[in-house]
Protein backbone atom coordinates (compact mmCIF):
# COMPACT_ATOMS: atom_id res chain seq x y z
CA UNK A 1 0.00 0.00 0.00
CA UNK A 2 1.25 3.44 -0.86
CA UNK A 3 0.54 6.21 1.62
CA UNK A 4 -0.66 9.71 0.82
CA UNK A 5 2.62 11.05 2.24
CA UNK A 6 4.58 8.91 -0.25
CA UNK A 7 2.46 10.24 -3.10
CA UNK A 8 3.06 13.81 -1.92
CA UNK A 9 6.80 13.10 -1.75
CA UNK A 10 6.81 11.68 -5.30
CA UNK A 11 4.80 14.65 -6.57
CA UNK A 12 7.29 17.00 -4.94
CA UNK A 13 10.21 15.16 -6.56
CA UNK A 14 8.46 15.51 -9.93
CA UNK A 15 7.81 19.22 -9.23
CA UNK A 16 4.06 18.62 -9.51
CA UNK A 17 1.61 20.80 -7.65
CA UNK A 18 -1.47 18.66 -7.00
CA UNK A 19 -4.67 19.32 -5.09
CA UNK A 20 -5.76 17.00 -2.30
CA UNK A 21 -8.30 15.40 -4.66
CA UNK A 22 -5.64 14.80 -7.31
CA UNK A 23 -3.29 13.34 -4.72
CA UNK A 24 -5.95 10.88 -3.53
CA UNK A 25 -6.77 9.90 -7.13
CA UNK A 26 -3.07 9.38 -7.89
CA UNK A 27 -2.70 7.32 -4.72
CA UNK A 28 -5.53 5.02 -5.82
CA UNK A 29 -4.07 4.68 -9.34
CA UNK A 30 -0.59 3.93 -7.98
CA UNK A 31 -2.02 1.27 -5.67
CA UNK A 32 -3.74 -0.36 -8.66
CA UNK A 33 -0.43 -0.37 -10.58
CA UNK A 34 1.43 -1.89 -7.64
CA UNK A 35 -1.31 -4.52 -7.20
CA UNK A 36 -0.98 -5.46 -10.86
CA UNK A 37 2.81 -5.73 -10.56
CA UNK A 38 2.43 -8.00 -7.53
CA UNK A 39 0.13 -10.24 -9.62
CA UNK A 40 2.80 -10.41 -12.34
CA UNK A 41 5.41 -11.41 -9.76
CA UNK A 42 3.30 -14.47 -8.88
CA UNK A 43 3.40 -15.86 -12.44
CA UNK A 44 5.69 -18.89 -12.84
CA UNK A 45 8.10 -18.14 -15.68
CA UNK A 46 10.75 -20.69 -14.71
CA UNK A 47 10.40 -22.69 -17.96
CA UNK A 48 10.33 -19.70 -20.32
CA UNK A 49 13.45 -18.56 -22.15
CA UNK A 50 14.16 -14.83 -21.96
CA UNK A 51 13.69 -12.89 -25.19
CA UNK A 52 16.06 -10.20 -26.37
CA UNK A 53 15.90 -8.10 -29.49
CA UNK A 54 13.40 -9.54 -31.90
CA UNK A 55 14.42 -7.27 -34.72
CA UNK A 56 17.11 -6.93 -37.35
CA UNK A 57 17.71 -3.18 -37.05
CA UNK A 58 21.16 -1.73 -37.50
CA UNK A 59 22.55 1.75 -37.07
CA UNK A 60 22.89 3.66 -40.34
CA UNK A 61 25.51 6.40 -40.51
CA UNK A 62 26.18 8.74 -43.38
CA UNK A 63 29.52 9.38 -45.04
CA UNK A 64 31.84 11.82 -43.30
CA UNK A 65 31.81 14.22 -46.25
CA UNK A 66 28.02 14.44 -46.04
CA UNK A 67 28.05 15.51 -42.39
CA UNK A 68 26.90 19.03 -41.57
CA UNK A 69 28.73 21.26 -39.13
CA UNK A 70 26.52 22.73 -36.41
CA UNK A 71 28.88 25.36 -35.04
CA UNK A 72 27.98 28.75 -33.55
CA UNK A 73 28.47 31.81 -35.75
CA UNK A 74 29.16 35.37 -34.56
CA UNK A 75 25.46 36.37 -34.60
CA UNK A 76 24.55 33.48 -32.33
CA UNK A 77 27.31 34.34 -29.88
CA UNK A 78 25.88 37.89 -29.58
CA UNK A 79 22.77 36.29 -28.03
CA UNK A 80 24.90 35.48 -24.94
CA UNK A 81 26.17 38.81 -23.58
CA UNK A 82 27.27 37.35 -20.23
CA UNK A 83 30.29 35.10 -19.91
CA UNK A 84 31.73 33.05 -17.10
CA UNK A 85 35.29 32.18 -17.97
CA UNK A 86 35.29 30.58 -21.42
CA UNK A 87 31.58 29.74 -21.19
CA UNK A 88 28.51 31.66 -22.34
CA UNK A 89 26.10 32.28 -19.49
CA UNK A 90 22.36 31.77 -20.00
CA UNK A 91 19.49 32.86 -17.75
CA UNK A 92 18.17 30.42 -15.15
CA UNK A 93 14.91 28.85 -16.28
CA UNK A 94 14.27 26.27 -13.56
CA UNK A 95 13.21 27.39 -10.12
CA UNK A 96 13.59 25.46 -6.85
Amino acid sequence: MITLEQVKHLADLAHMELSETELKKLQKEMEQILDYISQLEEVDVSGIEPVAGGHELENVVREKDAAVSFGFDENMLLQFPEKQGDYNKVPKIIEK
